[in-house]
């Protein structure tokens, strides 16, 4: 459904084995120049493993909600390239924020507002962090970009938005598989 400016919704395909998404998020306006957004996130886990899927749900809506919030106030009205990709499975998500606090230059001790930077396909990229959902969720925030990292049973993908002119998806992707595979060699 989508009823600018008010509510827009979307239910995934079914799986296999019956298991869906669906999310929908209702605008209102309020008096002094403010609105309320509530998310409402519905569906069907399947699968053994549903208590574990609940808690990375219960997890990364906040993040979904930081990444709105973060679009809003720093790239409103500019279209994003989404950029997703899949690093190598690690033991635990130890190992996996272990890889992401020195793939990004941060230190034992990760806070919103912290200095990060790395270097991807040669060039050097320079952030703040914005966001913080350890061990699971990490998102650094550039003049052109939502970058952000996301791990769960030892497994690490980054789903980013990059606001950059001329971004090639693809090689952008091949790029962060890259990166991923590098940083846990």
């Amino acid at each position: 459904a989508w009823e600018p400016p008010h509510r827009y919704a979307h239910q995934s395909d079914k799986a296999e084995d019956g298991s869906f998404m669906a999310f929908e998020f209702l605008v209102q306006g309020r008096g002094q120049a403010s609105t309320l957004v509530r998310l409402v996130h519905s569906g069907f886990l399947g699968g053994d493993d549903w208590e574990s899927e609940y808690d990375a749900l219960r997890k990364g809506n906040p993040m979904y909600l930081r990444t709105l919030g973060q679009y809003l106030t720093h790239f409103p009205g500019r279209v994003a390239v989404p950029v997703t990709a899949w690093g190598p499975q690690q033991p635990d998500q130890g190992t996996v924020w272990a890889g992401l606090r020195r793939g990004l230059g941060l230190g034992d001790e990760v806070v919103e507002g912290a200095p990060a930077r790395l270097t991807i396909d040669g060039s050097t990229v320079d952030g703040v962090v914005d966001c913080v959902l350890e061990p699971s969720f990490l998102g650094v925030r550039t003049s052109d970009a939502l970058y952000r990292f996301v791990g769960r049973n030892g497994m690490i993908g980054v789903g980013h938005h990059l606001f950059a002119p001329s971004v090639d998806r693809a090689a952008s992707e091949s790029a962060w598989r890259g990166w991923l595979t590098d940083l846990y060699a």
